[in-house]
């Protein structure tokens, strides 16, 4: 009884030295993870950049298929962690408070002679070692981790990223010649869309396949997810162009826009859909150097207050695909009591996709909230509001441009018909594209 209690006490010390429960059975593995600082660099022809990475090293209880490596964890085993260069990085052994170890060191991608994209993968091995020398075909396992690199043709790169909107490559098809990308290219070839959910045979997205990269610069949106996700391939189309383009120093590369935009198709989650599309349309908006003219930076909202002018494109799919017959606007709420009250000015009629300027404000002194009274072709008539003070903020940033407005500060009071395309205030604009 004595020798068995001295035997169990001995068990019990080594299973509390090691600190990983059942390290001595060959349910326990080695694990190895890799990763880095980022996953996407852009540097000039002919210099390098460095990358922080990290590896990090441990033992896990087995999973099946689910463990990477299949090295069983033995008490006071040591493992040898290198480069898929050779280049040793370290080694750690399974005793106590040794696990897990994470080993930091830095890395070098470039110089490259040619501009372009590349990637580069960065690879490290775990092997067991005896003696402090490695066992000679031994099993090991690795982990590796995958930089997207994008080489700007002119060097030195710009003091700030550019981008070419949608607007651009909507209408300049000979840009394209410079992307691996044709207009007639369909979504469907280009990006991955979801199989239906399980128990339905229909796919919304899916109608979405067949339409070609330059109808969707076309997009206007709609409800639901199918109008979510048109609205993001607006951006998302004009995004994957620019970051394709040899000549524009786009801060994402083609690889990850297609799987930012494929995850959140995946998702079918409409948040993160306009949350992508605002990403994008703002990397599309930091001014494009294709067109040859000089890109000054935008001003902001309170550079332009007071605001003057509203432009605005009618979007008659938001009401009922009516036409107008006239717009008016004022320099106040509008009140039904007196419909001249506060009018600034009024507008002929407007058909779907038509672009209106409405001024004035500043010189009507116009309160921060202002009405529009719409009259449509069958004589009904709705109210949209604006608010002109800044503090709207789904309508006061570069951003905001392309997105829908008429239901005011708290998106509540009035008809959401009208895409913003440009505020106009103080001498200055917004600069939407």
């Amino acid at each position: 009884m004595k020798k068995l209690r001295k035997s169990l006490f001995f068990a019990l010390v080594i299973f509390l030295a090691l600190g990983i429960t059942g390290i001595c059975s060959a349910e326990y593995y080695w694990t190895i993870h890799k990763s880095a600082e980022k996953n996407m660099v852009s540097i000039p022809i002919g210099e390098q950049v460095e990358i922080a990475y990290t590896v990090i090293v441990g033992v896990d209880e087995a999973r099946g298929e689910c463990m990477d490596c299949l090295i069983p964890a033995t008490l006071g085993q040591c493992v040898s962690i290198s480069e898929d260069d050779g280049n040793e990085i370290g080694q750690v052994c399974a005793r106590r408070n040794m696990l897990p170890t994470a080993f930091r060191y830095v890395g070098t991608i470039g110089p490259y002679d040619e501009c372009g994209y590349y990637t580069v993968k960065n690879s490290v091995f775990l092997e067991p070692v005896l003696e402090a020398e490695p066992l000679q075909d031994a099993e090991s396992c690795c982990d590796s981790w995958t930089i997207y690199v994008k080489v700007a043709c002119e060097a030195p790169a710009p003091e700030r990223y550019e981008g070419c909107s949608h607007g651009y490559w909507k209408n300049h098809l000979e840009a394209w010649e410079e992307t691996s990308y044709e207009p007639d290219d369909l979504l469907g070839d280009v990006f991955s869309f979801p199989e239906p959910i399980s128990g339905f045979r229909y796919n919304p997205l899916s109608r979405l396949e067949n339409d070609t990269l330059q109808e969707a610069l076309a997009y206007r949106g709609g409800a639901g997810v199918i109008g979510k996700a048109r609205i993001m391939f607006r951006h998302a189309v004009a995004a994957l162009l620019n970051a394709a383009h040899p000549n524009i120093y786009y801060p994402a590369t083609p690889e990850r826009v297609i799987l930012n935009v494929n995850d959140a198709l995946e998702s079918r989650d409409t948040k993160k859909m306009l949350s992508l599309k605002d990403k994008l349309e703002k990397y599309n908006n930091n001014g494009c150097p294709l067109t040859g003219e000089v890109v000054t930076p935008p001003a902001t909202c309170h550079e332009l207050k007071p605001i003057d002018a509203l432009i605005l494109e009618y979007d008659a799919s938001q009401a009922g695909d009516q036409g107008i017959t006239s717009v008016a606007w004022y320099r106040d709420k509008y009140d039904p009591d007196d419909p001249t009250k506060n009018l600034i000015g009024t507008t002929g009629p407007l058909a779907d996709g038509a672009v209106a300027t409405f001024d004035g404000f500043t010189a009507a002194h116009a309160k921060n909230d202002v009405d529009f009274l719409i009259t449509f072709v069958d004589d009904t008539t709705a109210t949209s509001r604006f608010h002109r003070s800044c503090s709207d903020k789904e309508m006061n940033d570069i951003s905001d441009c392309g997105t829908l407005q008429g239901d005011g500060k708290k998106n509540n009071s009035g008809l959401n018909a009208w895409i913003l395309r440009d505020l106009v205030g103080n001498g200055k604009v917004l600069g939407c594209p």
